[in-house]
């Protein structure tokens, strides 16, 4: 399971954060070029799912800690049916402290896993698309965009940038891996391989998607890094 992240909340919830100011707009169809088209990594795609059962499991953990019994279950604890003429004792309240303590450990810990799902569904590409904007004026150009829409956005919309702006490179953690680093409005990773750059099928394997990818980002403009991220 492939991350532009190793599983550092603290760095996924500073991405967030970074990135909060990025507008999300429609990607325009007049002029457009499709730069690229594949599939975001598994966690980016099943990232609500997982978020679902994260929710649950922290909400319950929570309601148990602040109910007063049992703070944490002990798995090895062998439950015996008690006897008829068996009194039964009612289990003792924990402390307020310890509960609200146990409380927020489950809670942070609830609030990290969610931070680092969604920060993977804000930097895994979908699709980029180049736009070359028609001048009105006889003699002036405008600069040419990028629309970055990642698995978290609506299908037809993205970031808009100026490719100008932004650097495609490499990263330490996987070979098959490239990103885009937008400056100041965060970093995006995406699978070369196997997916549709240009408008044409690349392979599975090997470098080619790659090499390709490094070329047409270079006719467009687009700046080239080639340390690894």
């Amino acid at each position: 399971m492939s991350s532009i992240f190793k599983f550092n909340p603290l760095t996924a919830a500073s991405y967030l954060w970074k990135i909060r100011k990025a507008p999300v707009v429609p990607i325009p169809k007049t002029n457009a070029y499709p730069l690229f088209q594949g599939k975001p990594s598994f966690i980016a795609r099943w990232a609500l799912v997982i978020l679902s059962f994260d929710v649950m499991y922290m909400g319950n953990m929570v309601y148990e800690c602040l109910e007063g019994g049992q703070l944490y279950h002990n798995p090895f604890e062998k439950v015996k049916p008690k006897k008829a003429d068996e009194s039964t004792t009612e289990t003792p309240t924990k402390p307020l402290w310890t509960r609200m303590a146990f409380a927020a450990f489950h809670v942070g810990i609830g609030g990290f896993v969610a931070a680092f799902l969604i920060s993977q569904r804000a930097s895994w590409v979908r699709s980029m698309t180049v736009v070359r904007p028609i001048s009105t004026k006889p003699g002036s150009t405008k600069p040419t965009r990028i629309f970055i829409e990642v698995a978290g956005h609506p299908t037809g919309y993205g970031h808009s940038m100026l490719i100008k702006d932004c650097a495609l490179a490499p990263t330490k953690m996987n070979k098959d891996i490239m990103m885009i680093l937008a400056g100041r409005d965060g970093k995006f990773a995406f699978h070369p391989v196997g997916s549709t750059i240009g408008g044409k099928q690349m392979p599975a394997t090997g470098d080619i998607a790659k090499v390709n990818m490094l070329k047409i980002w270079k006719e467009l403009g687009g700046k080239i890094e080639l340390s690894a991220n």
